[in-house]
C-alpha cells in the first residue's frame, strides 16, 4: 500500500459522484491506500467537509503553473458569462480556426493537465487515477494495479502521447475484465439491476456509472447514490 495513491481530479459539478466514490472507497479492502484529490480553487470549501487522514486536498491553484491557473479562471468567467451553447460554439471555432483561445482553458481540458502534474509531481512508485464517477466495489485489491500496466481508457490518448515524449519504454495496455460500464442512469431501478449483475455475476472491481455533469444533465448521482451503497453494504 505505501507504494500505491490514488489521484482524483474534481470539481463541483460531480461533487455527488465523489461522495459516493469516496464512500465506495471507504467499504472496500483499498480503504487504506492515501488519496490524492484536486478541486477547482473557487471549489475548495465544498470539498473541505471531506477531509480525513489519508485523503490529501489540493486545489488548481496549488498545481497548476500560474499562467495557467489565470487562464482557466478566465476561461470560467467567459463560460459563465456566455453560456454552455456558446462554449459548444466556441470550442467548435477554436478546433478548426485556433480561436478563441479560452476554450481550451475549460474544465475538461484543465483535469487533463492536473491529473498528469499530479503524477508527476509524485514521489510514489505508483498513482492510479480515479475518476469521480467510479465506484469501487468489495473485490477491488492492491494487486489490481501492482506491477500492471494501465489500460486502455478514453483519455489514454492524452496520456499516451505524453509518455511517448517523456518515457523511454514501450508501454503495455491492460485489458480491461474487472471493468463494468452504466452508460444510462435514467432509471434507478434498471440501474440497480445492471448493477448488482455486475457486482455479482461480472465480479467487477470498478464500476463506472457515467456522470452527466457538463450542461446535458439528465440525471444525477443524488438518485441513485443510496442504493448504490445498499448494494456495496449486502
Amino acid at each position: 500500500m505505501q507504494n500505491l495513491k490514488f489521484l482524483t481530479v474534481t470539481w463541483r459539478g460531480d461533487l455527488t459522484h465523489f461522495s459516493l466514490l469516496r464512500e465506495s472507497l471507504n467499504l472496500s479492502r483499498l480503504s487504506g491506500v492515501e488519496h490524492d484529490v484536486v478541486v477547482h480553487s473557487e471549489d475548495f470549501k465544498i470539498f473541505n467537509k471531506f477531509q480525513q487522514p489519508g485523503l490529501n486536498l489540493y486545489t488548481t491553484h496549488d498545481l497548476l503553473d500560474p499562467v495557467v491557473e489565470r487562464r482557466r479562471i478566465r476561461a470560467r468567467h467567459c463560460r459563465e458569462l456566455l453560456g454552455r451553447r456558446s462554449e459548444v460554439i466556441c470550442g467548435s471555432l477554436s478546433r478548426t480556426l485556433g480561436w478563441p483561445n479560452w476554450v481550451r482553458y475549460t474544465g475538461w481540458h484543465i483535469q487533463q493537465i492536473c491529473k498528469l502534474a499530479g503524477v508527476a509531481a509524485s514521489k510514489i512508485d505508483v498513482v492510479v487515477l480515479l475518476d469521480s464517477d467510479l465506484i469501487i466495489t468489495k473485490y477491488a485489491d492492491a494487486s489490481d494495479f501492482l506491477s500492471l500496466p494501465p489500460r486502455r481508457w478514453s483519455e489514454f490518448g492524452i496520456y499516451k502521447q505524453f509518455l511517448r515524449n517523456h518515457y523511454s519504454k514501450d508501454i503495455v495496455w491492460r485489458s480491461t475484465e474487472k471493468m463494468g460500464y452504466i452508460f444510462d442512469a435514467s432509471s434507478t431501478e434498471k440501474l440497480i439491476e445492471q448493477f448488482n449483475y455486475l457486482l455479482e455475476h461480472d465480479r467487477s472491481h470498478y464500476i463506472t456509472i457515467h456522470s452527466q455533469s457538463s450542461g446535458r444533465r439528465l440525471w444525477g448521482a443524488e438518485h441513485y447514490r443510496d442504493s448504490v451503497l445498499k448494494a456495496l453494504s449486502n
